[in-house]
């Protein structure tokens, strides 16, 4: 399946059109196109920002003593992360969208979740965040996968956030 990267996510007039877009913290979005000249301007102010992912590994066996821990980051230019909109199904890339406000970037949506279970007893939830270029964070920015099985569990989380680059 080939890739979809990250597209512009963009605040409908629901005036306008009432019936359009998705509700996502306080904007309501949908996919836009943008003149060239806009699209420019704002790869260019997305260049200045990274999608930084910690993530945090934890699997126990039941006949160790103590669980073995890993911790990571990654660091993705904006511009490579995959879209919400992408028909890959399952990757380790960093997902989302970008988010454009009066014409000037605004910030990443990402789609986080929590998932898990233990076989028999599953969950699956999502939800939106917003991290928006002034440093805000709308909604949970932290995802969540958990397995409990009979002899071993394993625990992965990632917490997302946009840095701005120094210099």
């Amino acid at each position: 399946m080939e890739k979809t990267y990250a597209r512009f996510l963009v605040e409908v007039d629901e005036k306008k059109e009432p019936d359009r877009g998705t509700k996502i913290g306080p904007y309501k979005l949908t996919y836009g196109r943008l003149d060239e000249k806009t699209t420019e301007q704002i790869k260019k102010q997305m260049a200045e920002y990274t999608l930084s992912v910690y993530e945090r590994y934890e699997i126990e066996y039941d006949d160790d003593d103590y669980p073995s821990v890993s911790h990571d980051y990654k660091s993705f230019e904006l511009e490579n992360i995959v879209s919400l909109s992408s028909s890959c199904y399952s990757t380790d890339e960093a997902q989302g969208d970008i988010l454009v406000l009066n014409g000037q970037f605004a910030g990443v949506v990402i789609k986080a979740r929590r998932w898990g279970g233990n076989g028999f007893s599953n969950y699956d939830d999502w939800w939106y965040c917003i991290l928006q270029a002034d440093g805000t964070i709308v909604g949970k920015n932290e995802s969540e996968y958990s397995f409990y099985g009979s002899s071993s569990s394993k625990e992965r989380s990632w917490e997302y956030t946009l840095v701005k680059k120094e210099g």
